[in-house]
């Protein structure tokens, strides 16, 4: 079993996942409002967790959980990349997976179910954000989580930090760009 380095094995999510063709998927509920562009966050066959390790178990229910998240069984790799994320408290890559399949998942409920859902996914970003702040896969997705939940400020806030972390410009701006240019707020939204 050969394992990358967190910022190698981030690196690697980022450009897998950012450089596949962008998908059209609408809120299923008017009460979140619509999200036109998710954003490119389909490009699963190259996620850089090892879906095909023999290794320990902890890395096992990663490989598991992020092999499920590729196959889009949200609701099935949860429980595994839980596990996953209690067992590595310093690796942020199994709750960038935990976030990303809460979101993704979110996306399929309606109402309380899919507020609870972006509840957990807000708060695997955020503890992942306190073990790697300035990862720029997180923020990018941060930022698709607040436009999921009509937090333009904070969205805008995310394409900021990814405009310090990345000057130059990356994948994961360049996505989250493209995520908020096609999700302007409404006429009527009040700033926070």
């Amino acid at each position: 079993m050969r394992s990358l380095p967190l910022p190698a094995t981030v690196l690697g999510i980022a450009l897998c996942l950012c450089l596949s063709a962008a998908a059209q998927v609408s809120s299923p509920t008017g009460s979140q409002g619509t999200y036109e562009q998710q954003g490119q966050d389909y490009g699963y066959d190259n996620m850089k967790a090892d879906t095909n390790s023999s290794g320990a178990s902890v890395h096992d229910e990663l490989a598991a959980g992020a092999a499920l998240v590729k196959q889009q069984k949200y609701n099935e790799a949860i429980p595994h990349l839980e596990l996953a994320a209690r067992k590595r408290r310093s690796d942020a890559t199994a709750l960038i997976y935990l976030g990303f399949a809460h979101r993704m998942l979110a996306a399929t409920l309606s109402g309380a179910e899919q507020t609870a859902e972006f509840g957990k996914a807000l708060d695997c970003y955020k503890q992942a954000l306190a073990i790697d702040a300035d990862n720029k896969l997180l923020h990018e997705y941060l930022g698709k989580l607040y436009l999921l939940t009509r937090e333009y400020g904070m969205a805008s806030d995310e394409l900021t930090t990814l405009g310090r972390l990345c000057p130059s410009g990356c994948a994961e701006r360049e996505a989250l760009m493209q995520a908020v240019a096609a999700n302007p707020p409404p006429p009527n939204a009040s700033k926070p």
